[in-house]
Formats: structure tokens, C-alpha cells, sequence
């Protein structure tokens, strides 16, 4: 969008020189003898700006630096894409409080997106006998160091937007997220948890939350990668 160009800019440091850096008018361009500002008003020696009073290239220096910092992937970034590929995914899903979960298989495509900085996955499969897709944008915002995410689906309107954290020594990525129950009107909470088992194979549990904090575990799926 148009108010995300100042920003763009800074970042790559396209911006107008400062204007201690133009060129003097050429003798011809001048002004003639009766425009000239007179001699008091000429800025004294010591009034010209020094070279170290230059105002700083906005595009330059510590400014350039911070935008470069934010926006370079880590190491939880590498950890994202390590989950790219084709996949095989088994689902468990209780479809009401105490029943026998449901089975079904899905599959999921994964793929790195602008620069390894987000990880993309559309999923296809069932949900109680209907057929099911979804759209998850998965990426680590450095600024706030927490895992970020957005997740649409064919069974609403909404987005669901995640956010929360990755314990390296565990290999395990929480995330929650906050959504609007159609049935109730009210807001509700989401658990999110991943663990990577292998290059090629990670699980995902999902769990509502209570309003006093009680979890309740409501689905599951095992991803094995396709050979």
C-alpha cells in the first residue's frame, strides 16, 4: 500500500540526497547583481554547516542497520523451512466432548515464500465426512521474537491469527490464538503445539482452552513426509 513507501524506502535507502551535496549554480545561472542577498545577510564562515553537522543520510548508518537486523530469517526461520516439502497427514479429531475420535488422512504442500522468511502450507482432507482446506502462513517477526502465523480455512469466514514461541531443546512450537465461537457469540481460545520428531515427520496437537485455563486436547495430526 501507498503509506508503506516511506518505510520500503528507508529500507533500501532510496531517499533524496541531502542538499549539501548539490551543485553550485553555474556562473550563468547566477543571480543578477540586485537579486544578491546583501552582505549582512550572508551566513557568516562559522555559520556554514561543518561536515559533521550534516544531517545523516536517512537511508544510512544505524537506521539501515536496525531495518537490515529486522528483516534478515534466523535460526527459528531455518527451523520453518526445514518443514517444507509434500506431506502425508493423519488426522484425529474428537468431533464432541468424550466421543471416539474420527480418522481420516490429508495431505499438505509446504513452501518457503518471500526469501525463506514465512513458510506456506495449504492442506487438503476431511472434516466429519466433509471435505476440508486450509491455508496457513507461518513466519518468526524478529521485532517482537515470537513465532506469528494466520490460518484460513473452508469451514469459515475468519482468520485466525497465532502467535507464541519455539523451545529449541525440546524442538516443540506453542502457539495460541483468540477466534469468534458463531455459536456462542463469545471469544475463545486456541492451543496450538508442534513437535518436530525428525526431518521428516512432526506433530501437531490442537486444544481448546477454557476461560479458567483448562485444556482440553480436541484434535490431532501426524505428518510424515512423502518420499
Amino acid at each position: 500500500c501507498l503509506s508503506a513507501l516511506p518505510a520500503v524506502l528507508v529500507a533500501a535507502g532510496i531517499t533524496a540526497a541531502p542538499v549539501w551535496g548539490q551543485d553550485h549554480p553555474k556562473g550563468g545561472d547566477h543571480p543578477k547583481g540586485g537579486d544578491h542577498p546583501k552582505g549582512g545577510d550572508h551566513p557568516k564562515g562559522g555559520e556554514h554547516p561543518k561536515g559533521g553537522d550534516h544531517p545523516e543520510h536517512p537511508g544510512g548508518g544505524a537506521e539501515a542497520e536496525a531495518w537490515m537486523k529486522a528483516s534478515t530469517p534466523g535460526d527459528i526461520h531455518k527451523m520453518l523451512m526445514s518443514m517444507e516439502g509434500n506431506w502425508t497427514a493423519d488426522q484425529e479429531f474428537a468431533m464432541a466432548p468424550g466421543a471416539p475420535p474420527q480418522k481420516s488422512q490429508g495431505t499438505s504442500e509446504a513452501k518457503a515464500i518471500l526469501g525463506g522468511r514465512f513458510l506456506r502450507q495449504s492442506y487438503k482432507g476431511d472434516m466429519g465426512g466433509m471435505p476440508f482446506e486450509g491455508v496457513d502462513v507461518t513466519g518468526y517477526d524478529n521485532l517482537k521474537k515470537k513465532v506469528v502465523g494466520v490460518w484460513m480455512d473452508s469451514m469459515g469466514t475468519m482468520m485466525m491469527h497465532l502467535e507464541g514461541d519455539y523451545d529449541a531443546a525440546t524442538k516443540t512450537l506453542t502457539t495460541t490464538s483468540e477466534y469468534d465461537d458463531p455459536a456462542s457469540g463469545q471469544k475463545k481460545k486456541m492451543k496450538f503445539v508442534t513437535k518436530i520428531v525428525s526431518e521428516d515427520e512432526h506433530v501437531f496437537d490442537m486444544y481448546d482452552v477454557a476461560a479458567d485455563g483448562k485444556e482440553n486436547k480436541i484434535g490431532m495430526i501426524r505428518y510424515t513426509r512423502k518420499k
